[in-house]
């Protein structure tokens, strides 16, 4: 598994366990649902997203594992990863900017 660093989560949105957050890349839609992000950069260490709001200014996001505000709290200001198996496939003479970090 490849994890890409990918956002930040902000802070908790509601009672009902959303959390804001800001992606690297704001034009990304790679989150959906059943997408799993993950946390100090380890595969151990995940939330599955439930559903995203793409509409608000920082993006809301809703997980499976979280049902309440006091939940989500310790997840506030963090970093998070994504798997690159997540990312579209490309045309062969295309890549992602994140292809040639530490090249």
């Amino acid at each position: 598994m490849n994890l890409i660093p990918f956002g930040h989560l902000i802070k908790p949105h509601g009672l009902n366990g959303f959390i804001s957050c800001r992606l690297f890349n704001k034009e990304s839609r790679i989150l959906k649902k059943d997408i799993k992000i993950y946390f100090n950069n380890s595969v151990d260490n995940f939330l599955t997203i439930e559903f995203i709001n793409y509409e608000s200014k920082n993006y809301l996001i809703k997980f499976f594992e979280i049902f309440d505000r006091s939940n989500i709290e310790n997840y506030r200001s963090l970093l998070f990863y994504i798997d690159k198996n997540n990312f579209s496939k490309l045309s062969d003479n295309k890549n992602y900017f994140v292809d040639f970090i530490g090249c």
